[in-house]
């Protein structure tokens, strides 16, 4: 292995990234946010993506050999299906709540009032 190969890099930058791609993402699921964590979980969240991305080309042949196997085509099936579930889950909680609900999580509603800053 040579010394300045791309996992000395490559391989802590995903992780790291993926690291505080989830636990911003809990804290926003959990609505313990302020203004600083969605611009953070944003960033790093292209970070994390383009590392990504930049990963599997680098082992795109491992990767499709581990497609040809059943549990990894199942595994990828079951990801975009559950992807495409909650998308169309959230969408239409979303359009439920509307635009009262989204100041109200915002901590912007008072006495039954919306208010915007």
């Amino acid at each position: 292995m040579k010394i300045h190969s791309h996992k000395t890099w490559l391989s802590p930058c995903v992780a790291i990234s993926f690291i505080i791609v989830v636990l911003t993402g809990l804290l926003m699921f959990f609505h313990l946010e302020n203004g600083y964590l969605k611009n953070l979980h944003e960033w790093i969240g292209l970070l994390f993506g383009v590392a990504g991305i930049v990963h599997l080309l680098m082992n795109w042949p491992l990767f499709v050999s581990y497609l040809k196997k059943r549990g990894a085509l199942l595994s990828v099936m079951s990801v975009v299906f559950l992807s495409m579930l909650c998308l169309l889950n959230g969408n239409s909680a979303q359009h439920e709540q509307g635009l009262h609900g989204k100041y109200q999580s915002h901590g912007l509603q008072q006495h039954g009032k919306s208010f915007r800053n």
